[in-house]
């Protein structure tokens, strides 16, 4: 097994994603008959440690049904564009109110640059595009989405 990734049962994965250093940041991957959804992106680096896990797992890009964000942080929610364009069946999964900032990140891009300076930002986010609307749904509190055969209920916190 990989240093990138650690079992946490036969069907959910810790994937360290390297920020911050090792085993301080992770995202997640579930798996429920032959679908995965990816919890958490971390930033555009995170983005080729998911799919090298994917890959060292025999799970092909195809099989990724969801991306999902808890918030829209850029730890979190950073790496998603990058990461949608290599996985071409994924919906990404958010918030209503961050919707708008998945499909237009320029609010987000312009808070974190006023934050960490033009160079910095660049360092950790890389280049954050806008997701396509029809690869992002927003998800109310208490909708339940299947994958596969495991229904995820996504609750307001």
């Amino acid at each position: 097994m990989s240093k990138l990734y650690k079992e946490l049962g036969s069907d959910i994965t810790l994937i360290d994603t390297g920020m911050m250093g090792d085993e301080i940041v992770a995202c997640y991957m579930i798996t429920s008959g032959d679908q995965v959804a990816i919890i958490e992106t971390g930033n555009f680096k995170t983005a080729q440690r998911i799919l090298s896990v994917l890959a060292e797992k025999d799970i092909s890009p195809e099989q990724v049904r969801y991306v999902i964000v808890t918030h829209i942080h850029l730890d979190h929610a950073g790496g998603a564009s990058t990461l949608l364009k290599d996985l071409p069946n994924a919906e990404l999964l958010v918030h209503p109110s961050g919707y708008k900032h998945m499909v237009n990140p320029e609010q987000l891009i312009a808070g974190a640059t006023q934050v960490y300076g033009e160079e910095r930002f660049r360092e950790m986010y890389g280049d954050i595009e806008a997701i396509p609307e029809h690869k992002v749904r927003a998800i109310e509190d208490g909708e339940t989405v299947m994958l596969g055969e495991r229904p995820l209920l996504f609750e307001d916190t």
